[in-house]
């Protein structure tokens, strides 16, 4: 692999890893701020002390789109975002896996 192809790689990984972090720190703040109850509810998610048990129920409550219920413009657009930042690290990451050692796999 070039340095070149290796510096777009790296960047693509750090870009959208970046992206997935930033767009869900902001959802899960103005979740916070905007929804006390709610995050009380669900056991204030995994951020206070990370525990995979805690993070489950914020984790489907998120990937199940639930915030939208709460009629929240503001915080269903930032969840949006969010879950489309980490669908797309997601698809970034077994893209490159699959490039990397699908060639390797197929020999």
């Amino acid at each position: 692999m070039t340095a070149v192809a290796l510096f777009g790689v790296v960047l693509l990984i750090g870009g959208t890893g970046l992206a997935a972090a930033f767009t869900g720190e902001k959802f899960r703040s103005e979740f916070q701020r905007a929804h006390p109850q709610e995050w009380t509810r669900l056991g204030s998610a995994p951020f206070s002390g990370w525990r995979w048990r805690r993070s489950t129920p914020y984790s489907r409550y998120t990937f199940a789109r639930r915030y939208r219920e709460l009629g929240d413009a503001r915080l269903t657009r930032l969840g949006d975002y969010a879950l489309a930042a980490r669908c797309l690290f997601l698809i970034v990451m077994v893209g490159l896996m699959v490039a990397m050692f699908g060639p390797a796999m197929m020999r």
